[in-house]
C-alpha cells in the first residue's frame, strides 16, 4: 500500500521586514493509508503551518511533499486545487459552515465545484449526513444546531468527496468534554472504515487514543 503522505525535509519560513521566522524545520514524515495520526505541541510550535502544507493550502519553501505518489511541489495552483478537492477533507475548530445554506447544502458544497450531476450530489450528501447521524436535520440551518451538531455537519462535508485523508484542526477545541468525546468517537468510526486522519489537538487524552502521536516544538518534529 502506498503511503498516502510522504514529506521529505520540508522547511517553511515567514518573513516580516527584517525578521525571518522558521515555522517548520527539516520536517520528514510518512503517513500510511488507514493511520490515525495526532499532532501535538505548544501554541506557535508550527502545527497549523504543517497542516496547511499537508492540506495543500500553503507551499513549503523547500523540500518535497508527495500525496498519493504525486509530487505536489511541482504543481501549478489550479492542479494543486484540483488535487486538494479530490483527495482531502477538512474539519476546522470553528466549523466554517455557511449560515445562509442548509445543512444539506453545506455538506454538498465541495461537490458543486466538480462536474457531478445534482442527483448524485444529493445522494452523496445524504449518505454523508447519515454516517454522522444528522439526516433528520438536513433542512435546518447551522444557527439552529448545537456546536456538536455543527461539527458533525462539517465532518459530513469533509467526507462527501470520499477523500484519501481528512485533516482535522482542533476538531474538539470548541466543544464541551462530553460532545468532544462523541466527535472523537465518530472520527474513530470513520478511521475504522478506512479513512486516514491527521488531527491537531491540544488534548493529550485524545492524542493518546490515536494510532500514532507526533510532537512538534519550535517547528521541529521531535518524536
Amino acid at each position: 500500500e502506498l503511503d498516502v503522505i510522504k514529506i521529505d525535509n520540508i522547511n517553511k519560513r515567514f518573513c516580516s521586514g527584517e525578521v525571518v521566522t522558521s515555522a517548520i524545520q527539516d520536517a520528514s514524515l510518512n503517513i500510511e493509508q488507514g493511520e490515525f495520526l495526532s499532532i501535538v505541541g505548544p501554541s506557535g510550535s508550527g502545527k497549523s503551518t504543517l497542516l496547511n502544507i499537508l492540506g495543500l493550502l500553503d507551499l513549503p519553501c523547500n523540500g518535497q511533499y508527495e500525496l498519493d505518489g504525486v509530487d505536489t511541489t511541482t504543481l501549478c495552483d489550479s492542479e494543486r486545487a484540483n488535487l486538494r478537492n479530490s483527495k482531502i477533507g477538512f474539519i476546522f475548530q470553528s466549523y466554517n459552515l455557511l449560515e445562509d445554506l442548509t445543512v444539506l447544502e453545506n455538506v454538498a458544497l465541495p461537490l458543486s465545484y466538480q462536474n457531478i450531476e445534482e442527483k448524485e450530489i444529493n445522494l452523496r450528501a445524504n449518505k454523508a449526513l447519515e454516517l454522522v447521524g444528522l439526516n433528520n436535520r438536513k433542512h435546518h440551518f447551522p444557527t439552529q444546531l448545537s456546536g456538536g451538531q455543527q461539527q458533525r455537519v462539517s465532518i459530513a462535508r469533509a467526507l462527501v468527496n470520499n477523500p484519501r485523508f481528512i485533516i482535522a484542526d482542533e476538531p474538539t477545541g470548541n466543544l464541551d468534554t462530553k460532545t468532544a468525546n462523541i466527535i472523537l468517537d465518530l472520527l474513530f468510526k470513520l478511521n475504522e472504515l478506512g479513512t486516514t486522519i491527521v488531527m491537531v489537538t491540544h488534548n493529550e487524552q485524545h492524542a493518546e487514543r490515536t494510532s500514532r502521536k507526533i510532537t512538534i516544538r519550535d517547528g521541529l518534529i521531535i518524536k
